[in-house]
């Protein structure tokens, strides 16, 4: 070989090792979790533009992969963004379409609603002289979706089985909860749609009993003796109905191949999180249930938040696997009050490893909820205080949002305003659970947003 072929090896060698070398070292991360940063920031820059130029509310859903594999473990990784638009409020195939409200005692479902038109049809539907029940269109109505009626607020509930329209199961996916399906086609007298009252208005004036008799005087009910039957309605009045947002035709956003958008880091920035582990996980079955329902960003006309939708992740035991808040349970849509943060990590530290169990009483779903306990012994009876920077990082990098090459991007939660953020060292002495090392992770976040930078 002669002078000049091994120096073109040499070159060529060269060439792969340093090629090679960003790849397999920790840097690579890095690079990696910005480049997901930068097209996650766009990708949501260009949802509030939409919003801007077309004057309706646009916005940006955080695909569950598990909504795809249909894998429990899958729950908190999402690795594709879509956009989503908000269909226009609905109001009736008529001008004389109308909505019912009535009142009743139940610990989850205090109301009722029932869609009703003007109409003459004498027929033994339970309802007033003058009404029929309305048409709702098939594959149209889901839990989740809100109702304006009577100055009031309402959301839409799974039936309780209290003669409530029910799901329509042809809607829903095996291994999904009903309550993830539309709601079927009610039929008979049983059309009335449970609901919970969310923002309130004026007192409501209760007219009818249950059968659609109109309500005497006291005084003859008195003389009566015979006591209306229960519940008891509303007359009608216009009503709209707010359906939730639904995919738009617009390209869909892959992040670069090993990244992810943690969500049980992701969420709002000092309170709720897009997802709990602990509230998925099964003990009897010792897996995750599925949850299928993808969190949604909307930004309104002006570029503010307008709503974000989400499954509510409330502290506490799991009780009802279909209630509101766990998953396989319908979204619901909140008003933005502070600022949303979503983690740029690694996709194979999601799910995060669960803790060691503290004692004989804990449960595998308690673990999952538990803290990293970033002070306790655990390589080799060594304090991770005192371990080598190599394998400290090899133990962060299994949290997202312990390894400082995770990004933070966040989105003002009265502006609008979308950054991206670096993730923030959280000390090794640090022993608080995982929301709480959240929130320390986040403290670059805080200060970007007081300093009103854009990272």
């Amino acid at each position: 070989m002669t002078l000049v072929e091994l120096l073109v090896v040499a070159v060529i060698v060269t060439i792969l090792i340093s090629s090679a070398i960003p790849v397999l070292s920790p840097a690579g991360d890095d690079r990696l979790l910005r480049e997901g940063s930068r097209e996650v920031n766009a990708y949501l820059s260009a949802a509030q533009s939409r919003a801007i130029q077309t004057g309706r509310p646009q916005g940006v859903m955080l695909k569950r992969l598990s909504v795809d594999t249909l894998n429990g473990e899958d729950n908190g990784v999402c690795i594709e963004l879509l956009t989503v638009e908000a269909p226009p409020p609905y109001a009736g195939f008529t001008s004389g379409s109308l909505c019912r409200v009535a009142r009743r005692i139940h610990p989850t479902a205090p109301y009722l609603l029932q869609f009703v038109q003007h109409g003459v049809v004498e027929t033994d539907d339970r309802l007033p002289r003058n009404l029929d029940h309305a048409s709702v269109p098939p594959r149209f109505l889901r839990p989740g979706d809100e109702v304006t009626v009577f100055g009031a607020h309402y959301r839409l509930l799974a039936g309780d089985g209290s003669g409530t329209v029910g799901i329509d199961t042809t809607t829903v996916r095996t291994g999904e909860a009903a309550a993830n399906g539309y709601f079927s086609q009610p039929a008979g007298s049983t059309r009335s749609y449970a609901a919970e009252l969310i923002e309130d208005g004026p007192a409501l004036a209760i007219n009818y009993d249950a059968d659609g008799n109109e309500f005497q005087s006291v005084e003859a009910l008195i003389a009566s003796g015979v006591a209306p039957t229960s519940p008891y309605w509303t007359a009608g009045a216009p009503y709209k109905i707010h359906r939730q947002p639904t995919a738009s035709p617009a390209p869909p956003l892959q992040l670069p191949t090993g990244a992810a958008i943690d969500l049980q880091a992701s969420g709002f920035a000092t309170s709720d999180k897009l997802y709990t582990p602990g509230h998925a996980w099964d003990d009897a079955e010792q897996e995750y249930r599925l949850a299928t329902t993808s969190p949604m960003i909307m930004f309104a006309p002006d570029g503010s938040v307008d709503r974000i939708y989400y499954s509510r992740q409330p502290r506490g035991a799991l009780v009802n696997p279909n209630a509101v808040g766990y998953p396989g349970a319908p979204i619901v849509s909140e008003s933005v009050r502070e600022n949303i943060a979503l983690l740029i990590g690694l996709r194979d530290a999601i799910p995060a490893p669960p803790t060691e169990l503290r004692s004989s009483t804990d449960t595998p779903k308690e673990s999952r909820n538990d803290p990293v306990l970033l002070s306790a012994d655990r390589f080799e009876d060594a304090n991770l205080t005192d371990l080598p920077a190599p394998d400290y990082e090899r133990f962060t990098r299994q949290y997202n949002w312990l390894n400082l090459d995770s990004r933070w991007v966040v989105i003002g939660g009265r502006t609008g305003t979308i950054r991206t953020v670096e993730n923030a060292f959280v000390p090794p002495t640090f022993t608080g659970d995982f929301d709480s090392q959240i929130i320390q992770a986040q403290s670059l976040v805080r200060e970007a947003a007081s300093s009103g930078g854009r990272g």
